[in-house]
């Protein structure tokens, strides 16, 4: 009977283990018991718990995408595992996340720490120039029409930010891996210098003058066009923020292994796109001639105003961009 006892003991650990296995490849390896879900709704309630110094911290798994804010966060967890929605976005946050067991994840593609969501990689764009005002048409006969008015230059991109720092206490190499996405934020795009506004069109000469037996005066020519308005100049693009630093301080005897599951993405942030130049507006119309009369004969219309200068895109030295970097630190 202690025979049967033992194998029927070893049977039940063996299905244990076999079923605490992941089903896919997109499962998150699950460690631990007892973990604790963090989400985006109920992160601030445990966050003095994830701060706490305790010496035997709790088991979480990440289930959703968490944003963190302020300055600085400073975490300590036994297993940290990532849901294959799970992801923490840093923002401009330096974590330190303590791991006393592993950090587990679906897959080492499977991006867990990044700077930001997809709808936050730009900073916000510069507003557009408002358009020139219209020329106006002159209240005297063969008059020029008034100049149209200058558009307004675009407003400049707003500046990325930079993104925050990671750094991982390591004393096991995760399972499988992950990867890590700290790219700082692309500089928003310059607004669009706004249209410039168009000539007034000339007025209408006056009538000819015709007298009995002959022509007293002709029709006046009519008045010319105003000129079109220059564009706004376009705005210039922000410049883009800094990559963050991921540091990986774990015992030398693992340091080559970990490198070997963790992906970093080392691509650069780019400055903001240039606002697009503001066009200019036309010449007004030229006024039509005065009527003719009698023996008279009508004045001839008068010119079109000439067309405003096209805006031009406003170029500033922007910084280069600081892309991301990692440090692998060896302790004993």
């Amino acid at each position: 009977m202690p025979a049967l006892a033992n194998k029927c003991g070893f049977a039940a650990i063996f299905l244990s283990f076999v079923f605490s296995l992941p089903t896919s490849s997109q499962q998150p390896v699950v460690v631990g018991t007892k973990a604790i879900e963090l989400t985006s709704g109920n992160l601030g309630q445990y966050l003095s718990r994830l701060r706490s110094n305790d010496a035997h911290p709790s088991n979480y798994i990440v289930k959703e995408a968490l944003r963190l804010s302020g300055p600085q966060e400073e975490w300590r967890v036994n297993n940290l595992t990532f849901a294959p929605t799970g992801v923490i976005y840093l923002g401009s946050t330096n974590l330190s996340v303590d791991v006393k067991g592993v950090i587990g994840s679906p897959s080492k593609e499977q991006v867990i720490f990044r700077s930001f969501p997809d709808d936050e990689r730009d900073a916000k764009s510069g507003s557009n120039g408002s358009p020139g005002t219209p020329g106006p048409t002159s209240g005297e006969p063969a008059g020029h029409g008034g100049i149209g008015g200058r558009g307004g230059d675009g407003e400049p991109g707003v500046n990325g930010t930079d993104s925050g720092d990671l750094t991982l206490h390591l004393r096991t190499p995760p399972k499988p891996g992950f990867s890590v996405l700290l790219t700082g934020q692309n500089g928003g795009a310059g607004g669009t210098g706004g249209s410039g506004g168009n000539g007034g069109r000339g007025q209408k000469g006056r009538p000819g003058s015709s007298g009995v037996l002959n022509c007293n005066r002709g029709g006046d020519n009519g008045g010319g066009g105003g000129a079109g308005g220059d564009g706004g100049n376009g705005g210039a693009g922000g410049n883009c923020g800094s990559g963050g630093r991921l540091t990986i301080i774990a015992p030398q005897a693992v340091v080559r292994e970990i490198q070997d599951r963790i992906v970093v993405d080392t691509t650069a942030a780019h400055a903001g796109a240039l606002g697009a130049a503001g066009r200019h507006g036309d010449g007004g119309g030229g006024g039509d001639g005065g009527d003719g009369s009698g023996f008279c004969s009508g004045g001839s219309p008068g010119p079109n105003g000439p067309p405003g200068r096209d805006g031009i895109s406003q170029s500033v030295g922007q910084i280069s961009c600081k892309a991301p970097t990692t440090q692998f630190v060896p302790v004993d």
